[in-house]
């Protein structure tokens, strides 16, 4: 019986030890790069914050985080209000929504509205007020219905002072001392994005004039930009008793306690500079940025970060390293950076990259495709030409206007020259992009959409063909199949190709003779792969997640312990480890040591 009993503890040790090593060897997801927060809103102990996939929602302070669906989804949430137990939501393309439970349902109310354009809801003393199509409404019985106070157009936003109620315009400021029955106009030159009111004082921020103030009841407003960045736009504006905050567009947060005589920056902690919008509840001051959501509890001497939990819905295309950052690039036209392997984000401006469109961040040049970093040069292939970023990612340009517009798959830097894989063939430019000439009359209209380099020797893609330039020599050579090939790998023996449909093709280094690499491969859309060492590799599929081979792809294996989204779209390797980006936009890391063993 002891035997038994020691044989059996024996067996069950063994197992567990098992167990805990395959509990080891599995992915995990790192912080995704945050979203951007256009609004924030609070009622009692619940945040809301509007986002471009609609509105998250927060019932312990921003420890987590739900999606939670206006009825409608992907909207953009512009502003928020609370009115009693209600909570309004005002879009940028569908009005208003109204809640009664705390945001589990959402009820649109635009009875009475000429437009579904919003940009604020005010909460007043027996009112609610918006601002819709650049007029202004307001509702006596919670948003059922909606009435117009004639007289004004062109309004962004609204404010307070007393019984009279100031709005801000795109030409001007207006003024009514009786609730709209009169108006009367006070400014005439001011193009105003954002008001508030302090210590008596009306505060106005303005697209890229900074910040002017009336201590007269609107009667002269002057200029209070001491400490404030030259021709900065002022996103938003809020006040905490004497002491004002203003939220840029490009340079953080300021505040002055002076009535705006000086301004100094409150950064620490905020690790996007561009700040959309500020939140006043209680003490408690948040922002909203490019990069999540923040919170200061001690009047903006530091920043916490709340919004990690906040997905971004951004499919990550691509990585690039450079010393110690890692750098992914979207499907909406941001490139983001970490410096801890995915434990913080920063999200730059991207000026370049994506812009405001009637509200709206939008991407103007399409998808990332591609990221290659020189140093403290950026570059990004795009779906309209190449973009070079000098100062760390916040502006970029076309490298150039040659490429405005047209496809562009790939971008590497290459003794000096640079190199892009176009819709309309394989260029390079040797005078930073003032001149590109076709590589080889060979690849004039053909696309081009991957492009390595290994040991000297050079690699591109066209279609289902390989073109490697190796001692200065030209080789091509085609897949037996045809498919299009999405990524390429290059080991000391072998040549890989990763298709999107019929998996893994290698040849010999010499480019030629290429044969099918498919034992073990339960799908064979492979989006990636990466090489590792001299006989191992590694692939993301479109479905089936990840798998290895550590024989040079005679078989494979799958390593999914912990990958959740397994539309893998892209594989990098940074030191020991190797990250995955998705389609839904998370970003899984595990050590490189453990692709010996099987899942």
């Amino acid at each position: 019986m002891k035997k038994f009993i020691s044989a059996f503890i024996f067996v069950l040790v063994i197992h567990m030890a098992l167990n805990i090593e395959n509990c080891m060897s599995q992915w995990t997801q790192t912080n995704t790069p945050s979203a951007i927060i256009y609004s924030i809103g609070v009622k009692d102990n619940l945040i809301f914050v509007g986002t471009p996939l609609g509105v998250f929602r927060s019932i312990n302070f921003g420890n987590t985080w739900q999606n939670i669906n206006l009825g409608v989804v992907n909207l953009y949430v512009s502003t928020f209000a609370v009115s009693g137990q209600s909570v309004f939501a005002g879009t940028k393309d569908r009005g208003i929504f109204r809640s009664t439970d705390n945001g589990d349902t959402w009820m649109a109310a635009n009875n009475g509205l000429s437009s579904t354009f919003t940009t604020q809801v005010l909460t007043g003393k027996d009112r609610v007020y918006s601002v819709v199509g650049g007029k202004v409404y307001y509702t006596q019985n919670n948003g059922d219905s909606w009435t117009e106070m004639p007289g004004v157009s062109g309004v962004r936003t609204i404010a307070f002072k007393d019984e009279q109620l100031f709005a801000g315009a795109e030409e001007g400021i207006f003024m009514t001392p009786d609730n709209g029955g009169e108006w009367f106009k006070i400014n005439y030159s001011l193009n105003v994005r954002c008001m508030t009111i302090s210590a008596g004082n009306i505060f106005v921020g303005t697209e890229l004039s900074g910040i002017y103030v009336s201590s007269d009841n609107g009667k002269n407003f002057n200029a209070v930009n001491n400490g404030i960045p030259e021709m900065f736009t002022i996103n938003s504006l809020a006040a905490i008793g004497t002491s004002v905050f203003a939220a840029t567009d490009g340079a953080g947060v300021y505040f002055s306690i002076n009535s705006g005589a000086s301004w100094l920056p409150e950064n620490n902690g905020l690790v996007s500079q561009r700040v959309l919008t500020l939140h006043i509840d209680k003490a408690n001051l948040f922002a909203g940025t490019f990069g999540g959501v923040f919170i200061s509890r001690d009047n903006g001497n530091s920043w916490q970060n709340i919004g990690e939990g906040i997905t971004n819905g951004q499919m990550i295309n691509c990585f690039s390293v450079s010393g110690n950052n890692l750098y992914v690039g979207t499907d909406r036209g941001r490139v983001f950076v970490s410096p801890d392997e995915g434990v913080t984000w920063k999200a730059y401006s991207n000026q370049g990259l994506i812009k405001e469109i009637s509200g709206k961040i939008v991407s103007t040049v399409g998808d990332i495709n591609s990221l290659f970093v020189n140093g403290s040069f950026i570059y990004a292939a795009t779906d309209s030409g190449v973009f070079r970023s000098l100062d760390d990612g916040i502006t970029y340009k076309p490298l150039s206007l040659q490429w405005r517009g047209v496809n562009v798959y790939s971008v590497l830097v290459h003794q000096n020259h640079i190199y892009a894989g176009t819709s309309q063939g394989f260029y390079f430019t040797k005078d930073d992009g003032k001149m590109w000439n076709l590589v080889d009359n060979a690849f004039n209209g053909l696309k081009v959409t991957v492009m390595k380099s290994s040991g000297g020797n050079f690699y591109c893609t066209t279609g289902n063909g390989v073109t490697a330039v190796i001692n200065k020599e030209l080789i091509s050579s085609k897949l037996p199949v045809n498919a299009e090939i999405y990524d390429l790998a290059i080991n000391k023996k072998h040549i890989f190709a990763a298709t999107f449909g019929t998996g893994i093709y290698k040849a010999d280094s010499d480019n030629s003779d290429w044969e099918e690499s498919n034992e073990g491969l339960v799908n064979t859309q492979v989006t990636s792969i990466v090489s590792l060492g001299e006989e191992t590799l590694i692939i993301g599929t479109w479905g089936s997640g990840i798998f290895y081979s550590t024989d040079n792809g005679e078989k494979w294996y799958p390593a999914n312990q912990g990958l959740i989204d397994m539309k893998v779209r892209s594989l990098i390797i940074k030191g020991n480890t190797l990250f995955a980006g998705t389609e839904q936009g998370l970003i899984y890391k595990r050590n490189l040591s453990e692709f010996t063993e099987k899942d």
